[in-house]
């Protein structure tokens, strides 16, 4: 289980979230092997477990961040200098599968360039267990969601850590890990039917451009560009737009891609409601008449 604990003060300040996790045992007839959250990472306040891998690892704050204002820059291929590693090993004897669930940003990436998820058993080499390449499995500007699943079926799972890195070619191209929960199913002694096999998910959550073109694109025409403040937000957001007679609506979007609310004119041209939203991240999501968008990420607090 993963628990958060905020402070609030008579003025109404809200502190950022701090994190812990504890795992219960089992109640007996479950299995064999580890169980539970081992790792759960959000970077808020350091590295979270994590081991800064060198000169192209940086722990970032900013809007490509997830969760929070933070996460872990990856860029370039410099092998280990492009990586985050746990830093420690953890005990997966027992285990039948572990999880590994992530939250990533691309940016700059070029189509083909990737980076993967590896992981290293006791004396052995680092594996490739996930590999996510920019065009193929996802685009620049978007948020995603992923989980790797390992299984005991086709990893050695012994003493075993885990690692992030970057194969891409210049430092420009960047991908922004953030919120890593790693997870350990115990049971494979007294699993029934077929054997888990190792496998991957991901899911685009939505495209994210921050508002920083500029005001006239290559052929001098006018460009919308749109900004938020303040962020985090408590009960209202102010929405500033460059040219409002380009903007075709708004949309209020949760983190999943669901459109909460479209707004009317009168809503985002003055201030943008949010106090009956619950706390969380959002996306204003501004339409234009030329058919684009512009995606405005912000926290409710």
């Amino acid at each position: 289980y993963t628990f958060g604990v905020q402070a609030k003060d008579a003025a109404g300040n809200i502190s950022s979230s701090g994190q812990t996790t504890a795992t219960t045992t089992g109640g007996g007839g479950g299995g064999t092997g580890p169980t539970g959250v081992l790792l759960a990472s959000y970077f808020e306040t350091g590295l979270d477990g994590w081991l800064d891998g060198g000169s192209d690892c940086y722990r970032y704050s900013g809007s490509r961040s997830y969760e929070g204002s933070r996460s872990m820059r990856l860029r370039d291929n410099s092998g280990t200098a492009s990586s985050m590693t746990t830093a420690q090993s953890y005990d997966l004897t027992g285990a039948s599968t572990v999880d590994v669930e992530f939250y990533f940003y691309a940016y700059s990436m070029e189509n083909g360039e990737d980076f993967w998820v590896q992981y290293k058993e006791d004396g052995g080499s680092w594996q490739t267990v996930a590999t996510y390449a920019s065009g193929t499995n996802f685009n620049n500007n978007t948020f995603y969601t992923a989980t790797v699943t390992l299984a005991d079926s086709d990893y050695n799972f012994n003493s075993g850590q885990f690692r992030f890195r970057c194969d891409a070619s210049t430092n420009s191209d960047q991908v922004y890990i953030d919120q890593v929960t790693i997870t350990a199913n115990g049971g494979g002694t007294f699993r029934v039917g077929a054997p888990v096999v190792s496998g991957q998910t991901i899911t685009a959550l939505y495209q994210a451009s921050f508002g920083d073109a500029d005001l006239a694109d290559a052929d001098g025409d006018l460009e919308l560009t749109a900004s938020v403040a303040p962020n985090p937000a408590r009960d209202f957001l102010d929405l500033q737009l460059s040219a409002p007679e380009l903007v075709a609506g708004v949309d209020l979007v949760g983190a999943t891609g669901q459109v909460l609310r479209a707004l009317h004119e009168d809503e985002y041209s003055d201030r943008v409601d949010v106090s009956a939203v619950a706390p969380g991240l959002y996306f204003l999501v501004v339409r234009t008449t030329e058919g684009e968008t512009r995606t405005l990420r912000f926290m409710k607090q």
